[in-house]
């Protein structure tokens, strides 16, 4: 039966994961850490550019899942340009700006989860980025802590935008 050595169990034991986590669906106010350009083409010799993300705080989750990784992909061709432009135009942004320009920006991100289809996790759930907006176009009027609105809940009246939940 195998058993690791000390040194080597150590070092094991403090190693870092992937940064790998499911997240629960949900808008997310995500932060803009890196863009690198696939070290590989895609499965059809296309290069495409890996996104990765942390998100800051989630709509429904808060701080619970703060600080983790999120990553997305953006093919280069012409049917898929429709996904990076949803991007460039959250941070209102022209296409041919210089991404580092937008690393440490904020956004909000609709993240879903999907079944992986292929490859060595085929079946596994994955976190999908599937939409990107500017951070003056929540869904939600309250998401921005509107002191106003604030106020309101706190001394019981609803908000002015509050509707009945049926």
């Amino acid at each position: 039966m195998p058993k690791l050595d000390n040194a080597t169990a150590r070092v094991v034991n403090k190693a870092e994961g992937t940064g790998f986590t499911l997240v629960d669906e949900d808008q997310y106010k995500v932060k803009l850490e890196k863009v690198t350009v696939s070290p590989k083409p895609d499965k059809n010799g296309n290069t495409y550019w890996i996104w990765g993300w942390s998100i800051v705080s989630g709509q429904t989750t808060g701080d619970k899942f703060k600080g983790k990784s999120l990553r997305t992909n953006t093919g280069l061709t012409e049917s898929q340009a429709w996904y990076i432009k949803m991007i460039f135009d959250a941070f209102g942004v022209k296409p041919n700006v210089d991404t580092d320009t937008l690393l440490g920006k904020e956004v909000y991100s609709i993240v879903g989860q999907g079944e992986i289809t292929a490859g060595a996790r085929k079946g596994q759930m994955r976190n999908e980025m599937q939409t990107f907006m500017s951070l003056d176009s929540a869904t939600d009027d309250n998401w921005d802590d509107d002191p106003e609105d604030a106020a309101k809940e706190v001394a019981g009246a609803p908000a002015d935008d509050d509707e009945p939940d049926f």
